[in-house]
């Protein structure tokens, strides 16, 4: 059994090489334009200043994705709570869209996908018979602002879900 793992990953492994596309400049100005959300964060409650989480945000797979680490500690009503999340984005040139992965401690996946338009990603998608939205973008001090909303009326309406300042360590 162990052998038809090993022979299926590197057939799969060769396959993939030989299929490989040219490569791609992921450090061009398209890709790189949500840089201003990498680094090391206090993640904040807008509205009150309170912390709720910290995350890490770096360049992988060789500057073609952002991922993020999510680690919350206090939650609504400051009551502290253990949730964490992963997400992976980048740009997909094919569709012209930015792209995201994202899994939580809670097993529960979101895959959301927008546009970016002058230092504001907006992604969208579908979670738990909901449409989603997130909204990341820079702000004037150097911080960055992520709010989520919902909507059940196939986007007539928009309720907010969280709203959160990540502030540099």
């Amino acid at each position: 059994m162990a052998a038809i793992g090993v022979g299926f990953f590197l057939g799969f492994a060769l396959q993939a090489a030989q299929a490989a596309p040219a490569p791609v400049d992921c450090k061009n100005e398209t890709r790189r334009a949500v840089g201003y959300w990498v680094g090391d964060w206090t993640v904040v409650d807008t509205a009150s200043s309170a912390p709720v989480a910290s995350s890490r945000i770096e360049w992988v797979v060789d500057g073609c994705a952002i991922r993020e680490t999510y680690e919350q500690q206090i939650g609504p009503n400051g009551k502290p709570m253990r949730y964490g999340g992963t997400s992976h984005t980048a740009y997909d040139a094919a569709s012209g869209q930015w792209k995201q992965f994202y899994v939580d401690t809670a097993g529960r996946v979101a895959l959301l996908q927008g546009t970016l338009q002058e230092q504001r990603l907006v992604l969208d998608g579908q979670a738990r018979g909901k449409q989603t939205r997130m909204i990341v973008e820079a702000l004037p001090d150097g911080n960055v602002r992520q709010r989520g909303e919902a909507s059940t009326d196939g986007g007539a309406d928009w309720t907010p879900t969280f709203d959160f300042t990540y502030r540099r360590k």
